[in-house]
């Protein structure tokens, strides 16, 4: 038999909550992994600065960049174009960087 762990919480009284700020890495989606090519980077920034990303592949080359308006948006990326592999979106906005790891097969 299997036991279940459960966590109680207590309320708190007098403590303040504030919103953390959310991390780029929390704001882009870039899917599906793996992918035939065509993959889809969604993005919704609480900032309106602009989002440059680049793909690099393993050795580090550069394959491609892009710059796009910030805010919210939605681009769709053609990395079949590459060829099979492993490739990296490296997304930098507003003094933030992130990497995404995106697989490119058959």
């Amino acid at each position: 038999s299997s036991r279940r762990r459960h966590t109680r919480f207590r309320n708190v009284t007098g403590v303040q909550t504030c919103a953390l700020p959310i991390s780029l890495a929390e704001q882009v989606m870039v899917y599906p992994n793996p992918t035939t090519g065509l993959v889809t980077f969604d993005f919704a920034l609480n900032n309106a600065s602009p989002v440059h990303v680049e793909i690099t592949n393993m050795v580090g080359s550069k394959v491609a960049e892009y710059n796009f308006a910030g805010g919210f948006g939605s681009h769709e990326l053609d990395l079949g174009k590459f060829g099979q592999g492993t490739y990296l979106i490296n997304i930098r906005n507003n003094n933030e960087v992130t990497t995404k790891k995106i697989i490119v097969t058959n």
